[in-house]
């Protein structure tokens, strides 16, 4: 992703003069035509955020993104995957740089060890905290609903429960380990679902004329499936119902903060896009302030691969090229100038995150 900034006003940079001022007049003709701007307008949005409301939109981001993990801490198939990946990390299978973010990793650093070291103490005490619910659940399925005993485990189990919420936001995991949790979620309601399924086309097939050995059959099958769900309940410490609600939970939350990704990015005062590099170069995505920036939609960006890249001021486009080819620094910051559909100079500053 590479974030542009324009300059503040009366920046000394900034080109002076009759052709500047007739520039700036028709961009801003060109803005109220605009039809990303007027559709906003019409929805009663504003097009553009503040720095103020930047930082609500990215506070309600980081909030999605914590329901989605305290949402996932809460099924015994996430917790036994993780202490799984914690094993790893102890027994040296796993590089601590794959499983939390860290800035600029560099595994032979003094840092990266230390890193590591508190991740096993983390994972050591979420190993003991879902011991201590694993008993929990399993008195929990001993007693009767609503009575003291039930109530008051209920109580712990949920104290347990948020300590392990709060442990697994504090790992800092990496977002492909997250997918893989959810993904784990998704495979074990998965297999409850199919036999699910097996079991409600075996009570269709009994209700029709059916032989006494293939009767037989079907009976000894939907006994086979029962025992095959509790087993597998009891290995997993979990039933279909609770997945199912797990998967609910992440949904929602993931959404919930993808909404708001989605309205920083298309709304935020500075330009975001992802260019993809390779054989079939090009940009995947641009945010709708480059009509401001450059006076060029989204889509123009999109049928022309080349168009950004030249129209970058052809003094600084050379730099702009090694950095793209691995041939200057990718991740420093770097003023360009830039030229518009107009014609006019537009200083940036560009970003480079490699993803």
């Amino acid at each position: 992703m590479i974030e542009y900034r324009e300059p503040l006003e009366g920046d000394s940079r900034e080109s002076t003069g009759s052709k500047n001022r007739e520039a700036g007049k028709s961009q801003v003709a060109h803005k109220d035509k605009d039809p990303i701007r007027i559709y906003l307008k019409e929805m009663g949005m504003v097009s553009l955020l503040d720095r103020e409301g930047e930082v609500k939109v990215a506070q309600r981001i980081e909030k999605g993104q914590k329901k989605v993990l305290e949402a996932l801490s809460r099924s015994p198939v996430v917790i036994a995957e993780l202490i799984g990946l914690g094993r790893r990390l102890k027994q040296g299978e796993l590089e601590i740089t794959k499983l939390v973010s860290i800035a600029e990793p560099d595994p032979r650093d003094s840092f990266c060890e230390a890193r590591r070291q508190e991740v096993l103490k983390q994972f050591r005490k979420i190993s003991r905290i879902q011991t201590e619910a694993l008993k929990i659940r399993q008195s929990l399925g001993r007693t009767r609903k609503g009575s003291p005993r039930n109530v008051k485990l209920s109580l712990e189990l949920a104290d347990c429960l948020e300590t392990l919420a709060k442990q697994l936001v504090d790992l800092g995991l990496k977002p492909t380990i997250q997918e893989k949790l959810v993904h784990e979620v998704k495979e074990a309601r998965g297999w409850f679902t199919a036999r699910s399924r097996e079991a409600k086309d075996l009570c269709k097939q009994q209700k029709m004329p059916l032989s006494l050995e293939n009767s037989r059959k079907l009976k000894r099958r939907q006994r086979e499936l029962t025992d095959e769900i509790k087993e597998r309940e009891q290995e997993l410490a979990t039933s279909a119902e609770e997945l199912k609600r797990t998967q609910v939970a992440v949904r929602r939350a993931s959404i919930e903060a993808e909404k708001a990704k989605m309205e920083l990015v298309e709304n935020a005062r500075d330009v975001i896009y992802r260019y993809r590099f390779g054989s079939t170069s090009g940009c995947e995505y641009v945010s709708p302030r480059i009509t401001d920036l450059l006076g060029y939609t989204p889509e123009e960006v999109y049928a022309d691969p080349e168009l950004l890249l030249n129209s970058v001021h052809p003094v600084d486009r050379e730099k702009l090229q090694k950095a793209f080819h691995g041939q200057g620094e990718f991740h420093e910051r770097a003023t360009l100038r830039w030229v518009n559909k107009n014609g006019g100079l537009v200083w940036v500053e560009r970003i480079n995150v490699p993803i």
